[in-house]
This record gives C-alpha cells, sequence and structure tokens, in this order.
C-alpha cells in the first residue's frame, strides 16, 4: 500500500507495520536520495552548484570558448614574479590604465606613464 502524506507531501510505503518513506530513482523523476547531500551527489551537481552568486569560488578547471570577457577587479601576483599574460600569437590589442602603467625595462628600471 503507498500513501501521499498531506503534511511533507512525500510518497510511502507500507512495510507491514509501518510506513516508511520512497525514494524515487532519478528515471522515475526522483533525486535517487532522501537527503540533500545525497540528491546532490546522484544528480553531480559539484561544488559550484552551492555557491551564491554574489560569492563564487573557483579553484581549478580551464576556461574555453569564450569570445568576450569583461574584468572589473584588480589583478595581483603572489610575490614579485613575471607572468606572462596572452602570447606573441595571441596578445591585447589595447591596454587602457586609469592611474599609472609601470613597465620593466632592465634590472631594477623601469618606464611609467
Amino acid at each position: 500500500m503507498l500513501r501521499l502524506g498531506a503534511g511533507a507531501v512525500k510518497l510511502q510505503e507500507w512495510n507491514g507495520t509501518v510506513f516508511g518513506d520512497v525514494v524515487l530513482a532519478i528515471a522515475s523523476g526522483g533525486t535517487g536520495s532522501n537527503n540533500a547531500t545525497g540528491a546532490r551527489t546522484a544528480l553531480g551537481i559539484g561544488t559550484m552548484g552551492l555557491q551564491n552568486s554574489n560569492a563564487v569560488a573557483i579553484t581549478g578547471g580551464t576556461l574555453t570558448g569564450i569570445t568576450a570577457l569583461f574584468l572589473r577587479c584588480s589583478v595581483s601576483s603572489e610575490a614579485d614574479n613575471a607572468y606572462d599574460i596572452g602570447s606573441y600569437a595571441q596578445r591585447f590589442r589595447n591596454g587602457y590604465f586609469r592611474s599609472a602603467l609601470v613597465v620593466p625595462v632592465g634590472t631594477d628600471k623601469y618606464a611609467t606613464g
């Protein structure tokens, strides 16, 4: 015997003694679990599915297929290291800086503008 509980609106099945909750498989339109963590795992929802849109932390992977990327942020390095942005074949066409640009032109020598 099956029943649909009115209070919590859940499907339950009689086992001969008590009604127990029925876990619907994904193929049957359910989540395959009776708790949120198990449902996310069964549905393949990773950690990004748990993040708010105003606080996203991306810690790996590769960004591809982007035709335009607009950044409104500051860019800094972890230490006094040199990092390449772009490559000889694919480099920035224009760069706009509100205050100053510092370009190294030799050992301890810089051009600013």
